[in-house]
């Protein structure tokens, strides 16, 4: 009986004294790095550079109901590598730049393929104060850089 009081008292100790060490190194001096070397390890990896993508033929019309914009266009993808779940966002300003509303929007073609163009339609109910829209882009997996039209009047 003794034996094991003995035996957890010495499994407490090493416990505490871990945690106290774990305390210790994160302040200063070499258990610095220690912790530093941990956080390494948990931390995600850099971002890799920002994939690419060209707005072309982007064009903007009311339905024919009058109830709402599409916003049409096509989106190459100019990186090196498939850009998947591609989404295309619509926003919309009145005609001092106040934002409205935006819409979401995804390439047809998934994935988009390095060199490939995919046609999209965004459709966004319809404010008679619309005036201007953007076009930008976003992926799921990567940071996407938008090349081309991104800025118009509308209709």
């Amino acid at each position: 009986m003794n034996f094991w009081k003995i035996a957890g008292g010495i499994v407490l100790f090493v416990v505490v004294l871990g945690m106290l060490t774990d305390d210790e190194e994160g302040s200063s001096g070499a258990g610095a790095s220690t912790t530093a070397a941990r956080a390494t390890r948990t931390a995600t990896p850099a971002a890799a550079a920002a994939a690419t993508v060209r707005l072309t033929d982007v064009s903007s019309r009311l339905s024919d109901s009058g109830s709402y914009m599409y916003t049409e266009g096509e989106v190459t993808n100019t990186s090196s590598r498939s850009l998947e779940f591609l989404r295309l966002v619509v926003s919309w300003y009145d005609s001092g730049g106040r934002f409205i509303t935006s819409d979401v929007g995804y390439a047809e073609f998934d994935p988009v393929l390095p060199g490939q163009t995919s046609p999209f339609t965004v459709m966004t109910r319809y404010n008679p104060e619309m005036d201007r829209y953007s076009v930008t882009a976003t992926s799921s997996r990567d940071e996407i850089r938008v090349t081309g039209v991104t800025y118009r009047d509308a209709p």
